[in-house]
């Protein structure tokens, strides 16, 4: 009899891990950076990010293609413990697949698609300074315009290779 009320407790009631983002009543506001990774842009545009947040992100945005990461600056504002839900355009950093506050990773952030952005939820103490979230790709390295130079390039490198070497070709008449 004892099994069986526990079974019905455990239908009735059931037991879901909650996460630290959503046990927390919120109270964050909604804020926005302006131009992220406009050094990368050839219009010099950048992204938009926006974020909700009771602390502050600073603007001083660090995207470093080579680690495939973005890391920002973090204020709490004296907030001890704060929730940073934060939309990522896919075109500045394709699926992020790590989140690291301080240099430890943070495995209890929530990640979630939303068309284009990716939604990330991350817990963040008084005494976090800093915020890296870890991609499968950033911005890219080279715009479209490096890219369409480099192949012209090659293609004229190839017409002169081949019509300079052309002449020299003698056909030996076997």
């Amino acid at each position: 009899m004892k099994v069986l009320s526990i079974c019905v407790l455990l239908i009735v009631f059931p037991i879901v891990s909650v996460s630290y983002a959503q046990e927390t009543e919120y109270q964050g506001t909604s804020k926005k950076l302006l131009g992220v990774g406009s050094e990368f842009d050839e219009n010099g545009n950048g992204f938009d990010i926006d974020y909700i947040l009771e602390g502050e992100l600073r603007n001083t945005v660090e995207i470093d293609p080579t680690s495939k990461s973005i890391t920002f600056e973090y204020d709490s504002k004296g907030i001890e413990g704060d929730v940073l839900i934060i939309f990522l355009p896919q075109a500045l950093i394709d699926n992020p697949i790590g989140v690291y506050i301080d240099d430890v990773q943070e495995t209890s952030a929530i990640r979630n698609q939303q068309g284009n952005l990716t939604r990330l939820i991350i817990p963040v103490f008084e005494d976090s300074k800093e915020i890296k979230i870890v991609g499968t790709n950033v911005i890219p390295e080279f715009s479209n315009i490096v890219f369409t130079i480099l192949i012209l390039t090659t293609i004229f490198a190839v017409l002169i290779g081949k019509s300079k070497f052309s002449g020299n070709i003698r056909h030996s008449g076997y």
